[in-house]
């Protein structure tokens, strides 16, 4: 087994028996010339999950390293520490991908061109690039621009974990080190390492599409917030304005005016996804930023007065 790997992918896995061999083969058909570990952790699935990634662990000894756990992690909040450490203990390791197990690659070269391209652009924390969004009714864009260019901070904060397909991310390892608690107990990962990044250096974003994104199906992340109760969808998005808070104090609120614009955003969003709670929403979000409406445009403050002032009807004509 490789010792000197360059890259390690992070896959977690939970009751993804329906999608993980395609997420699986994504990455054993990566064409590199330089070597690279797929952590891959089964969180206890009660599916044949854990089947099919020893079937590939058996047949690729090189690539793949399985993590079974028998009691689920997650909900443990210990997942994330369980497989920053893994990475950890190959010192050689210098770039991170993320690809969940419903997700999957479709550019055999991906990992090939980011590598390439973080190892010629020191001065670039994380690269990331265009995805296919597969959904129950077919395919749908998620074109951030139709040219490679620069993401700015601003958007990184603002507009939230999905501004990015996180299949797509490959950052450095060293993003990580020191890495604020405000960021680790955000119950939405994916968000506060966009913010990390965009603070430690630059971020590019690929326009060519190289991975696929499966938006709320059953087993896929996105289908299963579908489910969740208010209750614990609120204390989520309550981490999220934690999270937010943390690193404005961390970035010695240099972006107050986008840290707060962002937490606003995460308000609203919500708040119009579920209609019936409005009031709830808000009243439980807005104690950890009081002041975010301060700086929302005034787009966001139109929104916030129809949902007020209980004009559901308006919003969601204008939603269409």
């Amino acid at each position: 087994m490789f010792q000197e790997y360059l890259v390690a992918v992070k896959c977690a896995a939970y009751n993804h028996e329906k999608t993980i061999r395609q997420t699986l083969e994504g990455f054993v058909k990566q064409e590199t010339d330089f070597p690279f570990v797929v952590i891959v952790n089964d969180d206890a699935s009660l599916d044949h999950t854990a089947d099919i990634i020893k079937e590939f662990e058996k047949k690729y000894p090189n690539i793949i390293m399985p993590i079974y756990q028998t009691e689920n992690q997650y909900s443990k909040k210990t997942l994330g520490k369980i497989m920053q450490d893994k990475v950890d203990a190959f010192p050689s390791i210098k770039y991170v991908a993320i690809c969940e197990g419903d997700d999957y690659w479709i550019s055999k070269d991906k990992l090939q061109k980011q590598v390439e391209f973080l190892e010629a652009h020191s001065e670039y924390s994380m690269c990331c690039s265009n995805c296919v969004v597969i959904t129950p009714n077919g395919e749908e864009d998620w074109s951030i621009s139709q040219t490679d260019i620069d993401l700015s901070l601003e958007n990184l904060i603002k507009k939230g974990g999905l501004y990015i397909p996180t299949a797509s991310i490959v950052y450095r390892k060293e993003v990580k080190e020191n890495y604020p608690e405000c960021c680790k107990q955000c119950k939405v990962g994916d968000h506060p390492l966009q913010i990390m990044c965009g603070l430690k250096g630059k971020v590019r974003y690929f326009s060519e599409k190289m991975v696929a994104y499966r938006f709320s199906f059953s087993n896929s992340w996105t289908g299963s917030r579908n489910t969740v109760n208010i209750n614990k969808l609120i204390q989520s998005w309550k981490s999220s304005l934690i999270m937010l808070e943390g690193l404005n104090k961390y970035s010695h609120y240099q972006y107050n005016t986008f840290f707060k614009e962002g937490e606003a955003n995460i308000i609203i969003k919500n708040i119009g996804n579920h209609l019936e709670y409005a009031d709830f929403i808000f009243n439980e979000c807005i104690q950890i930023c009081p002041d975010c409406m301060k700086f929302a445009d005034l787009k966001t403050k139109f929104k916030l007065f129809l949902l007020k002032h209980h004009l559901k009807f308006i919003w969601k004509f204008l939603k269409k």
